[in-house]
């Protein structure tokens, strides 16, 4: 009993424990599968979270870059509604500005002016809404006149010349229309001679009488220049666009000389001028036959003249040597008027000596002349643009110019005018053969239509020794007595 009870108490224990394992091996799998369906059912929910916050991040991206847009466009739009409107301006109106900003001293630094100045331009010019008008820097040129008060030679009837320099500033100029600006208008600032001024509207520019590398003279009319609503016909006298600062010197102390020179039949009588406004335009009296050289070169004779008075042909004016001698008078005339005043020419010749109605010559072209006064000779510092073959030796080798180096120049003259207006020494052409051949003694050999009593006048101007040639006043009392005859 005891044996089959035992057996029989372990039946149910093996049942008991095959039923566990069922269990056992049933729970695990029904657990792998639910876990299998739990990460299934994670990663669809975790992708479906990934998928939504992808779809917010974009719509939050895409909302934070309207935005942005939306903030640039309303900064942008009110930008455009408080900038001030832009000008458009010339480059050269560009460069102007700039240069006025580096010249414009900083609110710290006060500007500072200078006791010394002649400029009233320390004023600020006031900007207006016109966007067609600006302010810019210009570079002004002054014209220095120095006047002497005294004679240093202590002679009342001598000149003194005043020496004509220039001095730059920077000025501000207001200019309303960049394309119309004229450069000679403000380029040099010319002082105010009352005296002689005279109204640029008044004065009608005509055809250009002659030409040469820095200058030009123009016919013109004026009008009430010596009675009210009268026309004169002048001769104006003015640069080239493309001058230099030393041709505007020289041309002022022309109009300088003339001026202190006076009036005289013999010499180029100055009207006026127009200095302000403009170019330069120095007014002188109209000498209708143009220079002697030219006037001469015009009526030379044929081949078969003679100093016999013959009938015009055609325009042709029939010169007799009488004629010609009178010419060389008048020369030597308004040249002892001019040494009387204590002024050297330095530039005689028959260029520069103008033929005006009836024939009578003015000296002309001062723009070499140079007061002497107390000294009898002027000392150039270079050789520069001169007029070598009219030149004297003292003048040629020692650039040293005096009374007799215009008497010398006026032989060449006289040569000039017996000779229809050939050119002096045509095979020299340098400085140096010019020397040699004056200092071996040689000189212009006798014109064909020339008499031994004029050439015998154009040696004496040429002698070696200045001392030995003869002064202006001897030239005028021979030439008179030569008229008589």
């Amino acid at each position: 009993m005891n044996g089959n009870g035992m057996k029989m108490n372990r039946f149910p224990i093996c049942l008991l424990v095959i039923i566990c394992v069922a269990v056992s091996k049933s729970f695990r799998r029904n657990s792998n599968v639910y876990t299998k369906d739990i990460v299934k059912r994670d990663v669809d929910k975790a992708q479906e979270l990934e998928l939504e916050l992808n779809n917010k991040n974009s719509t939050m991206k895409y909302l934070f870059d309207q935005s942005s847009t939306d903030y640039q466009d309303k900064e942008y739009q009110e930008q455009r509604l408080t900038a001030p409107p832009t000008t458009t301006i010339s480059s050269e109106a560009t460069l102007a500005l700039a240069a006025e900003e580096t010249t414009t001293p900083s609110p710290e630094a006060p500007p500072t002016t200078d006791p010394n100045s002649t400029i009233d331009d320390n004023h600020d010019i006031p900007q207006t809404s016109d966007t067609s008008q600006t302010v810019v820097m210009t570079q002004l040129k002054k014209i220095i006149i120095i006047k002497e008060t005294q004679s240093t030679s202590g002679e009342g009837d001598s000149l003194n010349i005043p020496v004509v320099k220039i001095e730059k500033h920077k000025k501000k100029i207001s200019i309303t229309n960049l394309t119309s600006v004229d450069t000679t208008t403000s380029e040099y600032d010319i002082p105010r001679d009352d005296k002689w001024e005279i109204s640029r509207q008044s004065v009608k520019l005509g055809n250009t009488l002659g030409e040469g590398a820095f200058g030009k003279v123009v016919q013109a009319e004026v009008r009430s220049i010596f009675k009210p609503d009268t026309i004169t016909t002048v001769a104006v006298k003015m640069l080239r666009e493309d001058h230099l600062d030393a041709e505007m010197i020289a041309l002022v102390s022309e109009v300088e000389v003339i001026k202190m020179i006076g009036k005289h039949v013999n010499i180029i009588n100055l009207l006026g001028v127009c200095s302000q406004g403009g170019p330069l335009y120095v007014i002188v009296e109209f000498a209708q036959h143009n220079n002697l050289r030219d006037f001469l070169i015009k009526h030379r004779p044929p081949p078969e003249y003679s100093n016999v008075l013959v009938s015009a042909v055609f325009s042709r004016v029939v010169l007799t040597e009488e004629d010609l001698a009178s010419f060389a008078h008048q020369v030597a005339n308004g040249m002892q008027y001019l040494h009387s005043k204590k002024c050297l020419h330095r530039d005689l010749a028959a260029r520069n000596v103008l033929v005006s109605e009836n024939y009578i010559m003015k000296i002309a072209d001062f723009g070499l002349a140079r007061d002497v006064q107390g000294k009898d000779y002027y000392r150039i510092a270079s050789q520069g643009l001169l007029p070598m073959k009219w030149m004297a030796l003292e003048s040629l080798s020692h650039h040293v110019f005096k009374y007799e180096s215009d008497v010398w120049s006026y032989g060449i003259l006289l040569w000039e005018v017996m000779t229809f207006g050939e050119a002096p020494y045509p095979s020299i052409q340098d400085w140096n053969s010019m020397i040699n051949f004056l200092r071996s003694g040689h000189r212009l050999k006798k014109p064909s239509r020339c008499s031994d009593e004029i050439y015998a006048m154009m040696k004496e101007c040429w002698k070696y020794e200045a001392s030995d040639r003869p002064q202006f006043s001897e030239i005028v009392a021979k030439l008179t007595n030569r008229l008589k005859k």
